[in-house]
């Protein structure tokens, strides 16, 4: 699996397109990204990198997968140790002027027969140019234009964020950009400039888990073949897990690790950013009821006004088959009133003969049928039967829900579900949790929601 978006895969296949600038703060996965690069754009051994006070030792203990593209003697030092120098692990550059630095450059790699399978990655730009005591525009004119002479691909990057005459001379230009969402790590890659190439996809979302770049994954409602093949094998997963009798599976082996296990006679409350697309919040309800009906748990089904509620079940009779419409209990709130709807949810509740039942229900569709004061009166009631029955309750509210804070600090359990450029992401509230990105993988055997930590 490439790391690295196709688009700038296509820009670096471009005759001509030699530079690519890197923009970023400090931390925000600059040097990571330019490792990748080198991965999948230098021949083995072909790959450079220069920066300023750094050790080789050092560099490939920080990034031990890319050894064998990045020899320790490739690893070059833009200061301090002269170039060459006999009988040391590594060659270095020592420049007094541009040009030397140029010369230096060019012995080193530009006569090499893979010169055309070669990466260069400068790192970082304002260093070098603070060395050599030039100016970053300076340097660029010049370096583009030999770039492009000896036709060396290079990363270049730099610390400056804002738009600036670099931006002009590099073929290539992207931002690398980071934020805390409620104190919690979310990233992304703004691709600004690509010369010959159309850019389809602007932001792409990444992490830094385990110490390398990775693009994240943008979510994609499972194909029906998909759900009826991948779907009876996690079900067969779920319903052999060995695990205590009080608990439940989510129905998500990732989620299951992240928020854990479900337990009896507790409250999981999400809240739905905007924009969430509403295949989303089906495909949630639809991994809780695969996780509650594969352990033989029957499900009351209070859904959203804005889905189509009978979607989930036809998706589930694939995997369970017709019995599917006795286990799962759809309520409808075409009743006068709350005491009405109460005494109706009583009685379905009665009818089951399970010791526990999983109820998952929409604030926003009690909101719409009986306000917001009964709506939560409604609200309230179903959680306390559900408590006092020892049941699961899950209830889905969208952001513009009145009554959502209210139900928030009655939960047991909370996550947030939002959404940016195509990419679903979750994060629990309480227990407090990382954000992780939201998908299914298709290449996977089995249908399970998969969830990326964000780092």
């Amino acid at each position: 699996m490439s790391r690295v978006p196709e688009e700038i895969r296509r820009f670096f296949s471009v005759k001509g397109n030699n530079i690519l600038l890197v923009k970023g703060k400090a931390g925000s996965g600059k040097t990571l990204f330019s490792m990748e690069c080198l991965l999948e754009f230098a021949e083995r051994g072909y790959g450079y990198y220069l920066s300023t006070r750094v050790d080789p030792d050092v560099v490939l203990s920080q990034y031990p997968h890319i050894s064998e593209y990045l020899p320790p003697e490739n690893i070059i030092d833009a200061v301090r140790t002269p170039f060459p120098r006999a009988h040391s692990m590594y060659e270095a550059l020592e420049f007094s002027s541009f040009p030397d630095f140029l010369r230096g450059l060019y012995t080193k790699i530009g006569g090499t027969a893979h010169v055309d399978r070669s990466l260069v990655v400068i790192d970082s730009l304002d260093a070098i140019c603070d060395a050599i005591k030039v100016s970053e525009i300076e340097f660029m004119h010049v370096f583009s234009d030999f770039a492009r002479k000896s036709n060396i691909k290079t990363v270049i990057i730099t610390e400056r964020m804002k738009s600036s005459k670099l931006d002009y001379l590099a073929d290539g230009v992207v931002s690398l950009t980071y934020e805390l969402i409620n104190g919690r790590m979310y990233r992304e890659m703004v691709i600004e400039k690509l010369r010959s190439v159309k850019i389809n996809n602007p932001v792409v979302a990444f992490t830094l888990s385990g110490g390398r770049f990775e693009m994240l994954t943008r979510f994609k409602y499972p194909s029906m073949s998909e759900i009826k093949e991948k779907g009876k094998r996690i079900v067969d997963v779920l319903s052999k897990m060995k695990i205590p009798h009080e608990r439940c599976t989510t129905g998500s082996l990732s989620l299951d690790r992240a928020i854990g296990l479900f337990r009896y006679g507790n409250f999981l409350f999400y809240e739905i950013g905007p924009y969430v697309p509403v295949g989303v919040l089906t495909a949630l309800t639809e991994v809780h009821m695969r996780g509650f009906l594969s352990r033989n748990i029957d499900v009351i089904y209070i859904p959203p006004e804005y889905v189509d509620k009978e979607f989930p079940l036809r998706q589930l009779e694939l995997i369970f088959g017709k019995s599917i419409y006795d286990r799962v209990n759809m309520m409808s709130l075409d009743v006068e009133d709350v005491e009405m709807f109460v005494r109706a949810f009583i009685t379905e509740r009665a009818k089951v003969r399970s010791p526990h039942v999983a109820i998952m229900f929409s604030i926003d569709a009690l909101e719409h049928t009986f306000g917001m004061e009964d709506g939560v009166r409604a609200g309230t009631r179903i959680l306390s039967e559900g408590r006092k029955m020892n049941d699961i309750i899950v209830a889905f509210a969208h952001e513009s829900s009145k009554s959502r804070k209210i139900f928030r600090d009655m939960a047991d359990r909370g996550i947030r579900v939002f959404y940016r450029h195509g990419y679903v992401f979750l994060y629990g509230t309480r227990p407090r949790t990382p954000i992780y990105n939201a998908y299914f993988d298709p290449q996977h055997e089995y249908l399970d929601l998969k969830l990326l930590e964000i780092v």
